[in-house]
């Protein structure tokens, strides 16, 4: 990459320095064009001896993406790096039926974009159709090389009556050893937009509680964290939870999650309020 030669100069001499509103730089966050024009203010002030700072976009880190900023604002034209992993395509088939249950087969491909051979925990979702999880299947520790794209397949064994509401699918892929940029919330940081329920699977054991948190990132920086909907009876007493870690938002992002608890009868029965905490 042609950039990578001037951002470790001005990387090597970090102070703090704060130079000013330049094209957005102070203050918020600064979305990352691949083609935008360049901005020969941060040249200007650099050559007058002004210090860029290390996070040159705000969002709380230091990586790639503030090496790429100060590239364009030198004028040369970078692109933002891809994902390590990428989801090229999910599939899925119902390949045998019973009174019991259907076996939901699957292939997903994924593309490996970084440099090195990686390990990834890939999670399939089967949906209904407004994408609440009917039911899910995890594989671990699957190898993927350089720059190859692979297709993986297994099956999900879902139980009837509910497997015949899966109307889609969808994937998801955790790199071993890759930790997400980002900070923790701070309080108020994050707004919980809407919180949706549904039943989507019962038996004697237990039901299948789905649920879809929408959130809205309200500050400027990239956020890390982790995620509890409550289950509760009548009068708010929590019956059983869900949790989900590891969660990502970029600066003023708006997302839907969506995961599910197994919560065991007869207290399934009891529950009637849902809520979500961030943390």
């Amino acid at each position: 990459m042609r950039s990578l030669w001037i951002a470790p100069i001005l990387m090597l001499a970090v102070t703090g320095c704060d130079f000013g509103a330049v094209d957005g730089l102070s203050g918020g966050g600064v979305v990352l064009d691949p083609h935008a024009p360049a901005r020969p203010q941060l040249a200007a002030l650099v050559a007058q001896g002004a210090i860029a700072e290390a996070d040159v976009n705000r969002d709380g880190i230091v990586d790639i993406r503030d090496l790429i900023l100060v590239a364009q604002s030198f004028g040369q034209i970078v692109e933002i790096p891809p994902a390590a992993v990428d989801i090229v395509d999910v599939q899925l088939r119902v390949t045998e039926k019973n009174d019991t249950w259907w076996r939901q087969a699957w292939r997903v491909t994924l593309r490996n974009n970084s440099p090195d051979t990686v390990s990834v925990d890939l999670g399939v979702e089967f949906q209904d159709a407004d994408g609440f999880i009917v039911d899910a299947d995890t594989e671990y520790g699957l190898s993927l090389e350089s720059g190859a794209a692979e297709t993986f397949t297994g099956f999900g064994l879902v139980s009837m009556p509910w497997a015949e509401t899966v109307a889609g699918g969808a994937a998801a892929v955790a790199v071993r050893g890759d930790t997400p940029d980002g900070d923790g919330p701070a309080p108020g940081d994050i707004d919980i937009v809407d919180l949706a329920v549904r039943v989507t699977e019962k038996n004697n054991t237990w039901w299948r509680f789905a649920w879809q948190l929408t959130l809205v990132n309200d500050v400027d920086r990239a956020l890390v964290f982790g995620a509890t909907v409550e289950f509760q009876d009548g009068d708010g007493f929590i019956v059983d939870v869900g949790n989900d870690y590891g969660l990502q938002l970029a600066d003023r992002e708006t997302r839907t999650f969506a995961g599910f608890a197994l919560v065991r009868m007869p207290s399934a029965e009891t529950v009637a309020l849902y809520a979500a905490t961030i943390r």
